[in-house]
C-alpha cells in the first residue's frame, strides 16, 4: 500500500510538472502570436494613412469610407490581439481590477461589431448597467462574443436583449436573444477560453 502511494505521488508529481511545461509553452506562443500578429496590422494601418494622404481630395467619399472601416477593423484587431496577449499573462500576473462602467463595456462591444449587427438587421435592447468591479478588456470580450453568439446563431432577424437586474447583494448580468439555444450537454465547456 505505501509502494503504490508512493507510485501515484511520483505519478503525480511528473503529470503536475508536465502540465507546468505545458502552460509555459502556450503563454509564450500566446506572447509570440500577439506579438508577430501587431506588425501587419500596423502595416495595414500605415498603408491606408499613405493611400489617404497620397490621394487627398481626389479619394471618392466611398473609397475614403472604405478605407476608415479598413482601420477601424485594424484597429479593432490589434485590441482583440493585446486582449490575447493580456490573456497569455493571466497565470503569471493574474488580472487588473477597477471600476468598469458596465455601459462602456457593451458600447464598445456594440461598435467592434457595428457591422455584423447592421448586416443581420439585428434590434439589441439594453437595460440601464451600473459599474462593476472587473477588467474592462476582459468584459469587452466577454459581451462581444455574447452578442456575437446571438447574432450568428439566429434563425430569423436577432432580437438582443442586455439586462442587469439587482438581487439581494449581487448583480445578475444576462445577454438574452430568440436563437438555437445551446444544448444542455456543452453547457460547461462553452465557457471554457477559446470555446
Amino acid at each position: 500500500e505505501v509502494v503504490e502511494r508512493l507510485l501515484v505521488e511520483v505519478a503525480l508529481k511528473q503529470d503536475l510538472e508536465k502540465l507546468s511545461r505545458t502552460n509555459q509553452q502556450l503563454e509564450e506562443f500566446a506572447y509570440v502570436a500577439s506579438h508577430d500578429l501587431q506588425e501587419p496590422l500596423r502595416k495595414i494601418q500605415t498603408f491606408c494613412q499613405i493611400l489617404e494622404n497620397d490621394l487627398g481630395t481626389a479619394l471618392p467619399e466611398a473609397a475614403r469610407q472604405d478605407l476608415n472601416c479598413i482601420t477601424d477593423g485594424a484597429s479593432r484587431m490589434q485590441q482583440l490581439i493585446l486582449s490575447l496577449l493580456a490573456f497569455s499573462r493571466l497565470g503569471r500576473d493574474g488580472v487588473n481590477f477597477a471600476p468598469v462602467p458596465l455601459g462602456q463595456v457593451v458600447d464598445q462591444a456594440l461598435a467592434n461589431l457595428a457591422l455584423s449587427v447592421a448586416e443581420k438587421k439585428a434590434q439589441v435592447e439594453r437595460e440601464p448597467l451600473p459599474e462593476v468591479i472587473g477588467n474592462s478588456g476582459l468584459l469587452v470580450e466577454l459581451y462581444q462574443n455574447l452578442i456575437d453568439n446571438a447574432l450568428k446563431f439566429s434563425e430569423q432577424r436577432p432580437e438582443i436583449r442586455i439586462t442587469a437586474a439587482r438581487e439581494d447583494t449581487r448583480w445578475v448580468f444576462g445577454v438574452q436573444d430568440h436563437g438555437i439555444g445551446i444544448d444542455p450537454a456543452y453547457a460547461e465547456q462553452i465557457y471554457l477560453p477559446f470555446k
